[in-house]
């Protein structure tokens, strides 16, 4: 029964390997040239070389050397074209050894981005990498990267302490200094209160002898008329005037002893409360220095502990975004996720941490994600997945499998 070229039910359609590529090709082109516009004649190792592809006449060489059916297989020694029919051209292909890599259009345009399914990664960042807008992390050296972890974190640790210590010394001073000038207010008060209480006792005795002389005067007269004048002296102008009992040549009267205690028990009084007035006063003045000069202190610190907490935050904030920027790094291969950098982030990583990471651009760094990538340990994490999540996830490990599974049996 003769096969029918429309009797079939599907027609696959893939890119060759370069190996088979190389299998079918008969040579490699190199030029870029087509015919010779003088001669006409396609040009040696361009895109019509008759060395590659065949002759363009039946039975002849690009030379001449060799016309004729007689000379049929023979392959010329001067040109390199064999000898056989023009028709060979419809058939032989060559092939053209790229400089660099590149992406071809079916894995990276086609809907969905096979290449985007491979890397999980989207088109647009792809494309970002391929058409050199920015670098593609191929590789990390983990021990490294843990490494520069845990220096970041030491070095944390000691900006922090460094910051505490640069102004900590102006600090202790600033606080040494005001604890001394209120240590001196206060024994100043207390030097100041002790003389109060040294002056109310002076007087306080004063007037207790004096009504004590007074008491015997009174006692030792009973109700003679009076010698002398009997009286309680007073404590100046503007204090309390003479208490007098009795005048002289008078009679002592027979309450002058209780008048004389009524009269000391109020000047006494009269004294304490004088005492205790003075002490409110000194009080009240070396409290509010000691408040001025706490408040002084508290003004000059205050913006040496800001800016310790802003110098430190500050350096924390940066660290903290080397921290992050070091965690956000992801392998390609062991961490299923492209990392994508700037040439300046690139180049600030690279400065700080050599051996961190390896970074690209173009197809390059794509085919060499695609070499380290393990076809089998993706399939069964993508089946792992499949199994353990619901939604949009299973979704999207179900098409990342389908694509896996087609490279591991083409």
């Amino acid at each position: 029964m003769p096969l029918e070229v429309t009797d079939f039910n599907a027609l696959r359609i893939s890119l060759a390997s370069p190996e088979q590529i190389r299998s079918w090709s008969y040579g490699e082109i190199t030029k870029p040239e087509t015919i010779n516009y003088r001669t006409l004649k396609p040009e040696k190792d361009g895109l019509f070389c008759e060395k590659i592809f065949g002759p363009t006449k039946d039975f002849e060489c690009y030379c001449g050397k060799y016309k004729r059916v007689r000379y049929k297989g023979i392959v010329c020694d001067k040109c390199g074209v064999e000898v056989t029919r023009s028709k060979v051209r419809r058939e032989r292909m060559g092939h053209v050894d790229l400089a660099s890599p590149v992406a071809h259009i079916w894995f990276v345009k086609g809907t969905p981005s096979r290449i985007g399914l491979l890397l999980d990664i989207s088109p647009r960042l792809l494309e970002r990498g391929l058409y050199f807008a920015q670098f593609i992390v191929t590789s990390i050296n983990e021990e490294a990267r843990q490494k520069a972890l845990e220096e970041l974190r030491q070095e944390m640790d000691q900006v922090t302490a460094e910051k505490e210590a640069e102004y900590g010394e102006r600090i202790a001073a600033i606080e040494a200094a005001a604890a001394e000038e209120i240590a001196r207010l206060e024994a100043q008060r207390k030097e100041k209160l002790a003389a109060v209480e040294a002056e109310f006792n002076k007087k306080a005795e004063s007037l207790r002898q004096k009504a004590e002389a007074l008491e015997q005067d009174i006692a030792r007269m009973g109700d003679k008329p009076s010698t002398k004048k009997l009286a309680l002296p007073g404590t100046g102008p503007s204090g309390d005037a003479d208490f007098v009992i009795a005048e002289r040549h008078q009679p002592v009267p027979k309450n002058a002893s209780k008048r004389l205690q009524s009269q000391f028990q109020k000047r006494l009084k009269g004294l304490e409360k004088e005492r205790n007035r003075k002490r409110i006063e000194m009080e009240r003045a070396l409290t509010a220095k000691t408040s001025q000069r706490r408040e002084a202190a508290t003004a000059e610190l205050e913006p040496l502990r800001r800016a310790v907490m802003e110098d430190r935050e500050s350096a924390q904030a940066q660290l903290q975004e080397l921290l992050e920027d070091l965690s956000d790094i992801k392998d390609p291969v062991r961490d299923d996720q492209c990392t994508l950098l700037t040439e300046q982030k690139l180049r600030e990583l690279s400065e700080r941490y050599p051996n961190l990471l390896t970074a690209g651009m173009g197809a390059e760094a794509v085919l060499n994600i695609l070499r380290r990538l393990d076809l089998e340990a993706l399939a069964l994490k993508l089946r792992g997945e499949i199994q353990n999540f619901s939604g949009q996830r299973r979704k999207k490990a179900t098409k990342r499998l389908r694509v896996v599974e087609a490279f591991r049996k083409s």
